[in-house]
């Protein structure tokens, strides 16, 4: 696991998009119909997103993003007129998926990870779609 600042326009620096492989082509994001997830209510687990999520009371989003050997997990937050971002780097080798909890409406999901246990909040009606979106690889 690999986690870094976003850059001031929210994007992830190339020396850190390696840990994870490559981006994909437009050809390849395409017809897997994109590479970015929808967005996911962020629970705990991460200590940098931990920290900016007790900000303020605005609902804690992630967004995943797919690269060819794993995936960026981007956390943004509201904060005084303008967003702070972090981004946590996972290879598909280092996580495994677990549904911890779940109601009629929403799951709660865990990454688990060598160094942390990650948790999100999904609606139900998304579970089956995230959950093929976290280990699809793209060809």
């Amino acid at each position: 696991m690999l986690l870094k600042k976003l850059s001031p326009n929210g994007l992830i620096e190339k020396e850190h998009i390696r840990y994870v492989g490559k981006p994909y082509s437009l050809w390849q994001r395409i017809r897997s119909g994109g590479v970015g997830s929808q967005k996911v209510i962020y629970i705990s687990g991460i200590k940098e997103f931990d920290r900016y999520s007790q900000t303020n009371r605005e609902t804690n989003h992630v967004n995943f993003e797919r690269f060819t050997e794993g995936i960026a997990i981007r956390f943004f937050k509201r904060h005084t007129g303008y967003y702070r971002g972090w981004v946590c780097l996972l290879r598909y080798s280092d996580f495994r998926t677990k549904i911890i909890s779940k109601t009629r409406s929403a799951y709660h999901i865990i990454l688990i990870t060598p160094e942390s246990e990650i948790v999100f909040k999904i609606n139900a009606g998304a579970v089956e779609s995230f959950k093929s979106f976290i280990k699809k690889k793209i060809r």
